[in-house]
């Protein structure tokens, strides 16, 4: 059996590799064992998520676009995107593999407030 986490979300000007982990095991089954399966979700990024106010769709638009070079934002103005969940495998109600989800990520260009 072959688990993996998901991927940590990602902006589409960024190459980052924050895919999840993955855990193999052989597993010895007897006839009427439960494995459950929970899978984890893809983190969210700014840019899958609809906005509401006019600076908030500005941002999105700029940074999801790639075009930074004329944004001047505090980066608290600018969101990151989230980790991936993770996958989970339990036998009988006991975990046996738990697969971590990938990190989030933040635009290194806005990392000291300004785009470079």
């Amino acid at each position: 059996l072959v688990a993996c986490g998901a991927e940590g979300g990602s902006f589409p000007s960024e190459d980052v590799s924050n895919g999840g982990g993955c855990v193999t095991a052989d597993l010895d089954l007897v006839i009427g064992n439960k494995l459950h399966f929970s899978i984890g979700q893809k983190g969210e990024s700014p840019c899958d998520n609809s906005v509401t106010t006019p600076m908030e769709k500005e941002v999105r638009e700029r940074l999801c676009s790639g075009k930074y070079v004329d944004i001047w934002l505090n980066s608290s103005q600018i969101h990151g995107t989230g980790g991936g969940g993770p996958t989970t495998v339990s036998l009988d109600s006991t975990y046996i593999i738990v697969a971590a989800g990938g990190g989030g990520t933040y635009p290194r260009e806005f990392i000291d407030g300004v785009p470079k």
